[in-house]
């Protein structure tokens, strides 16, 4: 009875959201059409990696995009960090969500140009302008976005522009409740200082649902037959 209540109460904290901490490794060979392109961040200009990436949270295999612009060490564990929901204030992770579900997997370049997108909306998403106006907010691109031979993605200023004007428009269908914020400890608005923040996609609410449904019926028809 203990792991049907068990069970149950994972499968409903899960459903809603609720964070819980547990390890976090970045994969080395597991991103996917990245490369090194030139940035300005609040902390300065720097290359910075673009891509989307690999990674396992509590024992279980993502693909993910960076939400910010901390470090992690490949292939290192993480402990601490945290799953939650996309908060309803923060209309930003949305836009990054729209982006992650419309332009997944649909070019040679989507990688290193969505993750771009993704920055974008996320840093400068009260901004008036977006990538149109050099050095314009907290994030931008240099011009030409430098990419180097390192990846097999290339940056593109008008492609990320594109991304980044249909993420900023409503898209009041969208919904973006299978998307979760892998979190580092000591996040302030979800932004990490000391490790990286990343948001994925993780299968459909109604799914786990209904997991969690067969799960226990498989228990309970099993008790049933140990006792008879």
């Amino acid at each position: 009875m203990k792991k049907i209540l068990l069970l149950t109460m994972f499968t409903f904290l899960y459903l809603a959201g609720v964070s819980y901490a547990d390890t976090f490794e970045l994969y080395s060979s597991g991103y996917q059409n990245g490369s090194n392109v030139s940035v300005a961040l609040p902390n300065g200009q720097a290359d910075t990696f673009a891509a989307y990436f690999k990674m396992n949270f509590s024992g279980v295999d993502y693909m993910g995009y960076c939400v910010d612009y901390g470090a992690v060490n490949w292939n290192t564990y993480y402990y601490n960090y945290s799953m939650i929901a996309i908060p309803d204030n923060k209309p930003q992770y949305k836009a990054a969500a729209w982006l992650l579900e419309t332009y997944g997997g649909n070019s040679q370049t989507w990688g290193v140009n969505v993750q771009l997108a993704i920055w974008e909306v996320i840093f400068d998403y009260a901004e008036n302008t977006h990538l149109i106006t050099p050095y314009d907010g907290d994030f931008y691109l240099l011009v030409p976005p430098a990419s180097s031979t390192y990846g097999a993605g290339s940056a593109n200023l008008a492609t990320v522009q594109g991304y980044v004007n249909e993420a900023l428009a409503p898209h009041p269908d969208f919904n973006a409740s299978s998307y979760r914020l892998l979190v580092s400890p000591n996040t302030e608005d979800y932004y990490g200082f000391d490790q990286q923040d990343f948001i994925i996609k993780t299968p459909e609410p109604g799914m786990f649902a209904l997991l969690g449904i067969g799960l226990l019926g498989l228990v309970l028809v099993t008790r049933r037959k140990a006792r008879s």
